[in-house]
Formats: C-alpha cells, sequence, structure tokens
C-alpha cells in the first residue's frame, strides 16, 4: 500500500537508527531526546523528501513552516549533542547492557516463583518479570526503599491501572502481567549495582514469600 503514509515511533529505538531511518517504506519517525540522555520536551521528526504534513502551529513559518514559534536553540543544539554521543557510544553501552541483562536473566529464572517475560533476543536495557502474587506496585515500592528504582508497565500508561497490554498480546495470564515490573538498564549501569540488585532482592523474596500462602 505505497500511498498509505506509514509512520514509526522509534523513541526506543535509537541503537537501530541507521537501518531504521534509512528504510525506503518509512515516511515518518520520531525520535525524544530524553531517551538518549538530552533534554526533556524535545524531540525529533524525520520525514521523507516530497512527503507533507499539516503544520502543528502557523504563524511565523518557524522549523520550515511546521511548527511555528521561537524555536528553542539550546533544546535543539543539545539534543544533537546527545545523540551524536549516543550514537558514538552505543556499541560499548550495548555490550554492557547485554552482559547485565544476561546476569540478570540468569539470577532471575532460577527462582520457581518468579517469571521473566524478556528474552535474551529483546531489548538489550529491558528486563521485565513478576513474582507470584506480587503486585507490581508493592515490588516498585519496596526497591525504592532500597534506593533501587524499577517501574511497572510502560511510562506512558501506567497511571491507568489496565492490565498491561503489551503482556496481554504475549498471552500473559492477568494475575502474572499485574505483577510485572521493568529494569531500565543504561551502559552507565554497572556489574556492582546488579549484585546489589540480587542481594535487595532475595532479602524481598524471602519477604514476600510469606504473602504467597
Amino acid at each position: 500500500y505505497p500511498t498509505i503514509h506509514y509512520h514509526v515511533d522509534a523513541v526506543q529505538g535509537l541503537t537501530e537508527f541507521d537501518t531504521v531511518i534509512q528504510h525506503p517504506r518509512i515516511d515518518f519517525l520520531v525520535l525524544s531526546a530524553h531517551k538518549f540522555r538530552g533534554p526533556k520536551g524535545v524531540g525529533i521528526m524525520y520525514h521523507k523528501a516530497g512527503k507533507r504534513l499539516a503544520p502543528l502551529l502557523t504563524g511565523g513559518g518557524q522549523e520550515s513552516g511546521q511548527r511555528s514559534s521561537t524555536e528553542n536553540v539550546p533544546g535543539i543544539a543539545a539534543t544533537a549533542k546527545a545523540l551524536r554521543m549516543s550514537l558514538e557510544n552505543r556499541s560499548a553501552s550495548h555490550q554492557m547492557e547485554t552482559q547485565l541483562k544476561d546476569e540478570l536473566l540468569h539470577f532471575l529464572e532460577s527462582y520457581e516463583d518468579v517469571r521473566v517475560f524478556s528474552t535474551q533476543k529483546g531489548a538489550a536495557h529491558i528486563v521485565c518479570f513478576a513474582m507470584k502474587a506480587v503486585r507490581g506496585e508493592v515490588m516498585v515500592h519496596a526497591f525504592e526503599n532500597q534506593a533501587i528504582i524499577l517501574s511497572t508497565t510502560s511510562a506512558c500508561s501506567s497511571k491507568k491501572g489496565d492490565v498491561p497490554a503489551t503482556l496481554e498480546a504475549m498471552g500473559v495470564q492477568s494475575d502474572w502481567s499485574k505483577c510485572a515490573v521493568r529494569i531500565s538498564l543504561s551502559g552507565e549501569n554497572t556489574h556492582l549495582e546488579v549484585e546489589t540488585f540480587k542481594k535487595v532482592f532475595t532479602q524481598l523474596h524471602a519477604k514476600f514469600k510469606k504473602i504467597q500462602k
């Protein structure tokens, strides 16, 4: 269907930036600066030459007529530098994230009452898991008290209280998906931090084990 505009939300796909943005079928693609350590509230929108899009705001004609109003020059410059630095460092970051993820997967999969939803072939910086009968919010707050920050579902839907749509689409039962939490890694995380997570999880697991009975 070549006449249909094909838009890609690529905010989580920076590691595949080169191959994705050059794909001939993509007409529009967006990135968000805060996903690669740039400033919040700044984004990048790519559109293929020859494709037209109605302006978000009209008036002064800034941003090539696509978004009138005064440009956020400091934000644009900071975003460009953050993107450049992220692309330059992504190989080393990806290698570290993969190592840390493998450690976490091996550790979590050793528990019979823990289900891991992430796979080794998935995103290197995400580990999603659940402990039986322990709701995600409870797990998040328990780790938060130990200065370890986890998340429940995706940030854009975490306050809705619904069953996580992605896990539901994967066929995960609701009693498990409501217990799901997410670890987000970066190349700046360390093996020592993973060891700290293991110790805290072991302590919390012993505590939460009483809830399951």
